[in-house]
């Protein structure tokens, strides 16, 4: 007895138990990311860290009636209490709450300045690797040179050339990490490249912006995310430097770096040490949870790996 549905065409029948193959395939593949992503205990620690620091971030005015741009001079150097979980600054600001929203800052100049790399960079190693010759030649010496300045002097260079807002912070961050990037996607251009897939779209007539961006690049999804990932870990150190030096954000605005600037006087170190200890705890707690999740996710992507 045929089991077929008269009312679905017998090819569209066969499509349609091939797309929901390939849609179990896909789930599969999802799912052995994941398993061999929670082998990794420290990553999962990581992830469920950032997590809560997100929704501590955004959830950050219902914790207190603190403004965080207030400043009670009558209750300045208070320390640790109920009323005030993290003690106050020498101004009389809540660490605290000061400490929840300059996480929404320093996170989201972390992960705008990363989206902003990724763009510049994915684009510019693309293009560098699949033209190959010259046009290679001349991009990477321009990587080269930049490359030969410090990083960090590059980093001070551009943001002392403009006026610090959080704005100018997310450029300054975003021209400097950039060509890390470059230089991975390009390597993996000049593998993939090569591949059956990009000479058969070749051969179609395709054109190489289209082979590039539709065939090439999506094969090279994984060492991009595993890169994008830990490329937030730095931009938080870059934003938390650039605000220590007073060419990030700027106070009243709170964030992590410009509240380690107003603490690093001697006396408020020694007398009053929660008004660094705190902002510095966040850094450093945010900082090691993002490259958790970097190592978990470069083993969870690599496909040498096996399921157990």
């Amino acid at each position: 007895m045929s089991l077929h549905n008269p009312a679905i065409p017998p090819h569209n029948e066969a499509q349609i138990q091939n797309d929901w193959s390939m849609q179990g395939k896909i789930e599969s593949r999802g799912a052995a990311i994941w398993r061999r992503y929670r082998k990794n205990k420290l990553a999962v620690i990581g992830l469920i860290i950032i997590v809560i620091y997100v929704i501590l971030a955004l959830a950050a005015p219902l914790f207190s009636d603190y403004d965080p741009e207030y400043f009670d001079l009558m209750n300045s150097d208070m320390p640790p209490s109920f009323q005030h979980p993290f003690g106050t600054d020498s101004l009389g600001g809540d660490v605290f709450i000061r400490s929840l929203f300059g996480a929404r800052i320093s996170l989201s100049v972390a992960i705008i300045a990363m989206l902003i790399t990724l763009v510049i960079g994915v684009a510019y190693g693309a293009i560098s690797g699949y033209f190959g010759g010259i046009v290679d030649t001349i991009m990477m010496r321009i990587v080269d040179a930049l490359q030969s300045i410090p990083s960090f002097f590059l980093l001070l260079i551009i943001a002392a050339s403009m006026t610090p807002t959080m704005w100018s912070t997310i450029l300054a961050i975003s021209l400097l990490g950039w060509m890390s990037m470059s230089r991975i996607v390009r390597s993996e251009i000049l593998s993939l490249r090569q591949r059956d897939y990009a000479a058969a779209a070749l051969a179609t007539g395709e054109s190489k912006p289209g082979i590039i961006f539709y065939h090439i690049l999506p094969n090279a999804i994984a060492p991009i995310i595993v890169i994008a990932t830990l490329e937030v870990a730095g931009n938080i150190l870059y934003e938390a430097t650039l605000s220590f030096l007073g060419l990030g954000i700027q106070p009243p605005t709170p964030s992590w770096g410009n509240m380690l600037s107003s603490a690093q006087e001697i006396v408020t170190l020694t007398m009053y040490p929660w008004t660094a200890v705190f902002p510095g705890l966040f850094i450093m707690v945010a900082v090691l949870s993002v490259n958790f999740i970097g190592d978990g996710l470069r083993d969870a992507l690599d496909p040498k790996m096996k399921d157990k």
